[in-house]
């Protein structure tokens, strides 16, 4: 468990540095002032809605270390982490999906999405994936040279 100080501290230097470190910014997804998600602690992500003041631990089914957390509006978000970990929700956090079909055993460092639908994934070894259906069907795609 994490203490509440020690959350807090993450939390104010993550953005503090968020404009100036990439890293940083892959461990917050805010979708407005008070709503946001937060990885970087082991394979848990948490949730406030008061802007960043209380943090909520939300159960993911994920084993590995989270690396990047992104979330488009309120309902549907991704995070991934170490040996291909990819998790997925579409209503806020109360679920967390995990892939059981791996595509990947490398390290996944980012995500990103554009809307519902379209989004990427990248990690270690130049891999890089995409959807064009929020992964809702488990159907994320490799691209290749």
């Amino acid at each position: 468990m994490i203490r509440k100080r020690t959350l807090a501290t993450v939390v104010l230097t993550c953005t503090l540095i968020l404009v100036g470190n990439a890293r940083a910014s892959r461990l917050l997804s805010f979708v407005d002032e008070q709503q946001g998600w937060m990885v970087g602690f082991g394979s848990n992500v948490y949730h406030t809605r008061g802007g960043g003041k209380n943090w909520q631990k939300q159960p993911a089914p994920a084993r590995a270390k989270l690396n990047a957390v992104y979330f488009v509006d309120r309902e549907h978000g991704w995070a991934v982490g170490d040996r291909g970990t990819i998790l997925q929700t579409s209503d806020g956090g109360k679920k967390w999906r995990l892939y059981s079909r791996r595509l990947t055993k490398v390290d996944l460092l980012d995500v990103f999405f554009f809307d519902a639908s379209h989004g990427w994934a990248v990690g270690e070894v130049s891999t890089f994936l995409k959807t064009t259906d929020g992964g809702v069907r488990r159907k994320l795609a490799g691209v290749k040279d």
